[in-house]
């Protein structure tokens, strides 16, 4: 059996003077940068703020704490696992959006299906092909519906786990962005493991961007953007994956069916300032597919402003109409882009 874990799902563009903890000066304004490991991932921090060295230790501190707060295995994901009952304002906040997400993409997002994620095995590393029975099985123990939330109080139904695998990350840039805005921080990147969250530009003087770079399944990248002050999530079938008896079977599953959604999509991108909002809808659009992805864009895109991008298994490109001006670079196989009006 092969298995195979990708690199970042997206790439940002730029050289970093120092890896670790790197602090200096321009121009009156401080640029501090850290690096560190947390939610399974290598983190790359950089921000620029008359301030910043002061504020990097926030950011770090307040990583760390969701990092143990958000842990599948942690103390208050197993509790709540163990006993089906929670009582965090936090988590009830967090978990509250992510069923919103849910009832609107019709359950294409669906934090629930942590039965299936550790059946399959992608959590642990020790992947495996579950049988369709017990696929069936699980499914009696998934289903966004049956959550119940009423003020900070969460309750399960026996069985039932939920994992927030799918926006931990994209919550964690909003706080972090946050945090930096309120101390002052006007540009920096924050890049937690793919989920790019970009403050301010890269210079701000020229007008000019963060050229971010979407990776291309087949190595290398598909095509750049140029953004700016917003955030950028991909999820794709090639970050996390195993082979056996000539099959691969990626890690993004299909609450219908709990099995990797076939779509005839490689990823989804979706660009947003709402980084919780841009990391549930990778996923949920990917398991949508492109017809499905589009039509969602076209109801609730101008609404809660998102964007998004989609590279099929034929190589094409299918962009909303807000984000074509934006693409800076295609590189080959790439080329045919398909405007979503």
């Amino acid at each position: 059996m092969k298995k195979t874990f990708s690199l970042p799902r997206v790439l940002l563009l730029f050289a970093l003077p120092a890896l670790f903890g790197g602090l200096f000066s321009s121009c009156g304004e401080e640029s501090a940068e850290s690096t560190l490991f947390a939610m399974d991932t290598a983190i790359s921090l950089r921000i620029t703020g008359k301030n910043a060295g002061e504020v990097m230790p926030l950011l770090e501190e307040e990583l760390r704490r969701l990092d143990l707060l958000l842990d599948a295995e942690g103390d208050s994901l197993s509790s709540l696992r163990e006993t089906g009952s929670l009582s965090d304002p936090e988590i009830a906040g967090l978990l509250a959006e992510s069923l919103r997400i849910s009832g609107e993409t019709g359950g294409a997002f669906d934090v629930t299906v942590e039965p299936a994620v550790e059946a399959w095995g992608f959590r642990s590393g020790n992947t495996r092909v579950p049988s369709d029975e017990e696929l069936l099985s699980l499914l009696e123990k998934t289903g966004y519906e049956s959550v119940r939330i009423d003020g900070d109080e969460i309750a399960l139904p026996a069985g039932y786990s939920v994992t927030f695998g799918a926006v931990a990350k994209g919550y964690a840039g909003d706080r972090l962005r946050a945090i930096a805005e309120e101390n002052g921080i006007g540009s920096g990147v924050l890049s937690l493991g793919g989920n790019v969250a970009l403050l301010g530009k890269k210079d701000e003087k020229a007008g000019k961007g963060w050229s971010v770079a979407v990776r291309a399944p087949e190595g290398g990248y598909a095509l750049t953007l140029e953004l700016s002050d917003t955030n950028a999530v991909t999820s794709g079938s090639y970050e996390r994956y195993f082979e056996k008896d000539g099959v691969r079977y990626h890690h993004i599953l299909d609450p219908a069916t709990l099995k990797p959604a076939e779509t005839g999509l490689v990823s989804a991108t979706v660009v947003s300032r709402n980084g919780l909002l841009a990391d549930a809808l990778s996923t949920a659009l990917f398991v949508m597919g492109p017809e499905g992805a589009a039509d969602y864009w076209r109801s609730f895109g101008e609404a809660q402003k998102f964007e998004i991008l989609l590279l099929t298994e034929d190589h094409r490109i299918l962009a909303s109409k807000g984000l074509v001006p934006l693409i800076t670079g295609v590189e080959e196989p790439y080329g045919e882009l398909v405007v979503i009006e």
